[in-house]
């Protein structure tokens, strides 16, 4: 059955206005230093098999093909969504670095706390992607005050072609195709902003590029990130993606069909009442035009829900918890398709049925609903998902497994998590029930129950006794 249908051509997305024919794809990110994630880590989308019915995406200038989907299992508090927000922060600090961190600010960022290894350590955090058919590799090194180091090489011809390098000393080495006002950029950055968000402000074409795939083509969506998600779905219902949207909110069998927008902006009166009440209760803290604009620009937003006598419009906050996370999901699952971009969702099955999320990860994986080749990136519980019979249809070169260090453990750090593929413990794909070999302890990347403590364990009523 197909639920969802891609848009494809040059039409433009309403909400990231770049022609949709333009595909990047994410080859490795790496990372070291960042939370738990003390020594380095790779999370790679390189396939390392035939994926017969699955839409994987070709790199140029090479036999290798990029998996649309990579899926990462652990225990509670080892480390998952530290992957996530790794990538989130070099996002945050390719886009912030050179236009809102104060020039004598430092660097902000979260080395590894638990040992006193991390705050003395840089952290590194890198990416290898193809934009527009050419391979690239990019990434910068950050201690607190400063940025390190900085690179950027490229792979026209399977060869590592330097376009810029920044070293620990400051000084700035340029590839003879690395062309443009390259003196003028390394003029204007600053030790603690990095040369490729000052080079996009100053519109260098290659390094805007690179910044627009940061801003506009690697989507994260967390708790902290809802509203902004959720108002991100509502623009694309009210603009291209309306029978997208809906068909999705259907699917999901939630009992919405719609969404109900309805002005509620404030008359002159009200604003003038509420401009001279907040005059005298903050008389220097007051913007009178953005105050008016905002309280004439508001809307109410509501979910109109079918029933036996029509449908009924219920506000967000009264819906499911499961409601919220679909809705907040939609947005920029379906941007994301329609660009094909890459999407990185925390907790995935967070209040999901395991079918329906299944079923989110599966329009990534098919051909009919992702045409364009956008990739899903993601941490869960929800071990179905690795079930044989699971619609995600998750195969072993997809899966990553996170454990965390333990005190008196040998293999790392106290703490410290450990991003490891399935494909090392070899698993035998066709034959192997992977959700069974996992619960039952073969790959790691379990908890760790001390029954001990169970079994020493008494209620308030004995400990008083």
């Amino acid at each position: 059955m197909q639920i969802l249908a891609v848009k494809t051509g040059t039409e433009w997305d309403a909400t990231h206005e770049r022609p949709m024919r333009e595909i990047s794809v994410l080859l490795r990110f790496r990372v070291e230093n960042y939370a738990s994630l003390l020594e380095e880590q790779e999370l790679s989308l390189i396939a390392e098999e035939a994926h017969e019915g699955r839409r994987t995406m070709r790199v140029p200038g090479s036999s290798l093909s990029a998996l649309p989907v990579a899926a990462i299992f652990g225990a509670n508090a080892s480390g998952k969504s530290n992957v996530v927000r790794a990538l989130g922060y070099m996002r945050r600090v390719v886009l912030d670095s050179h236009r809102r961190w104060q020039p004598d600010g430092g660097v902000e960022r979260l080395p590894f706390m638990l040992s006193g290894a991390g705050a003395e350590r840089p952290s590194t955090f890198a990416v290898d992607l193809v934009l527009d058919e050419v391979r690239y590799e990019y990434g910068f090194t950050v201690d607190d005050s400063q940025v390190l180091e900085e690179w950027l090489f490229s792979y026209p011809h399977r060869k590592r072609r330097k376009l810029f390098v920044r070293d620990r000393g400051g000084v700035f080495g340029y590839g003879d195709a690395f062309s443009g006002r390259r003196k003028v950029i390394e003029d204007i950055v600053r030790s603690n902003s990095l040369y490729l968000s000052a080079g996009a402000s100053n519109n260098h074409p290659l390094l805007l590029r690179l910044h627009s795939w940061f801003r506009k083509e690697l989507r994260i969506a967390t708790e902290a990130n809802y509203a902004e998600r959720f108002a991100e779905t509502v623009q694309l219902w009210e603009t291209r993606g309306r029978e997208q949207v809906e068909d999705l909110l259907r699917y999901a069998d939630f009992g919405v069909e719609s969404f109900d927008v309805s002005e509620d902006a404030s008359s002159d009166e009200e604003v003038a009442r509420l401009v001279q009440a907040l005059r005298i209760l903050h008389p220097d803290s007051v913007d009178e035009e953005d105050l008016s604009a905002w309280m004439k620009s508001r809307r109410t937003v509501r979910l109109a829900h079918r029933g036996s006598e029509g449908t009924v419009a219920i506000d967000p906050g009264l819906e499911s918890s499961g409601t919220r996370t679909w809705t907040g999901l939609l947005g920029p699952v379906v941007s994301a398709l329609n660009t094909g971009s890459v999407l990185v969702i925390d907790e995935l099955d967070a209040r999901l049925h395991p079918l329906l999320a299944a079923r989110l990860v599966a329009l990534f994986q098919e051909e009919k609903t992702n045409p364009l080749g956008a990739q899903l990136i993601f941490n869960t519980h929800d071990t179905s998902l690795l079930s044989p019979g699971s619609d995600a249809r998750l195969r072993r070169d997809q899966v990553w497994l996170v454990e965390k260090g333990h005190a008196d453990g040998p293999k790392r750090a106290a703490g410290a998590s450990e991003l490891i593929a399935l494909l090392e413990y070899r698993p035998r794909d066709r034959v192997e029930n992977l959700e069974k070999r996992y619960l039952a302890g073969r790959y790691g990347a379990l908890p760790y129950f001390d029954e001990e403590l169970i079994e020493s364990f008494t209620s308030g009523e004995e400990r008083v006794r």
